[in-house]
């Protein structure tokens, strides 16, 4: 029986380094904020049903791809991401207040769909092996 069978990962963490971009899979964001990197390698091709958390947000390559934290967890989740992390900022209540608001936002908006906010805390609670519907 092939491995892929037999061992399936519960999580993973897609880096934001430039060098895990190829011209096979040339990623156009970091790997945490890419629906290329999370949607199609790592749930499609990989065939990943487990948690998806995010590098840190607050990492330079980030800021140099053009967000601040509570944009990129906006985006990192539509991407497919279902954990998103943050290093220490000058204020972290003030940054995690920013972060909820902009993904209430966004889900208000339509710019992030419930079904995928229910979809990721779906993947967390399995990771802690917490089941509602028991």
């Amino acid at each position: 029986m092939p491995a892929a069978v037999i061992y399936e990962p519960q999580w993973a963490r897609p880096s934001w380094s430039p060098t895990t971009r190829s011209r096979a899979w040339p990623a156009t964001n970091p790997g945490s904020l890419s629906p290329t990197t999370i949607i199609h390698e790592l749930r499609g091709r990989l065939g990943l049903n487990g948690l998806v958390l995010t590098d840190s947000l607050s990492a330079r390559a980030i800021s140099c791809a053009g967000y601040t934290v509570p944009p990129a967890a906006v985006q990192a989740l539509r991407s497919g991401a279902d954990m998103v992390m943050f290093g220490l900022v000058g204020d972290v209540a003030s940054e995690t207040s920013a972060t909820v608001s902009a993904i209430t936002t966004a889900v208000a908006g339509g710019q992030l769909s419930r079904s995928r906010l229910v979809d990721a805390a779906a993947h967390v609670l399995a990771v802690r092996h917490v089941d509602l519907c028991t």
